[in-house]
């Protein structure tokens, strides 16, 4: 599985303006759903909002990862947004959120959803590559940091 493949390069927004944890959440559901022609972004919404409700899925060093299953879904949507300033997001390192990998996958994807979350991880656990992206300038320097590393990482 390789990240690249679920990551559409219209699904990447380096400048999120949400402050909060429900807008940013809004705001990166929009990119899943241009990005995938899905047309309910509440439904995504509610779906990730009731994932953050059993934790927070900042996994520390500014680093979100947002995922939730959805009915209706047959593969995996990726999206990814920065935000400059940061936002409370319930860090288990209380440390403010400036990067957001969101992932959607369908009900029957369990293997390659894990998968997915695991390669993610370990990209952002990466010291060089999260400063990469939280220093750059544009929605397609980003894209292109997460191929250049994510073939290190193979």
């Amino acid at each position: 599985m390789k990240i690249v493949d679920i990551l559409s390069k219209d699904a990447v927004k380096v400048d999120l303006q949400a402050r909060d944890k429900k807008s940013a959440i809004e705001e990166i559901s929009e990119l899943v759903v241009r990005s995938a022609g899905l047309t309910d972004k509440q439904v995504i919404v509610q779906v990730l909002m009731e994932r953050e409700a059993l934790g927070s899925t900042g996994i520390g060093l500014n680093v979100a990862i947002p995922h939730a299953k959805l009915q209706g879904v047959d593969s995996i949507i990726a999206a990814l947004a920065r935000s400059k300033e940061g936002i409370d997001f319930g860090s288990i390192d209380g440390q403010p959120v400036m990067l957001f990998f969101v992932l959607i996958s369908g009900v029957n994807t369990a293997g390659n959803h894990l998968k997915a979350l695991a390669k993610i991880s370990r990209l952002l656990k990466n010291d060089e590559t999260r400063e990469a992206l939280i220093s750059c300038n544009c929605s397609v320097e980003m894209y292109e940091i997460v191929s250049r590393e994510e073939s290190k990482l193979d």
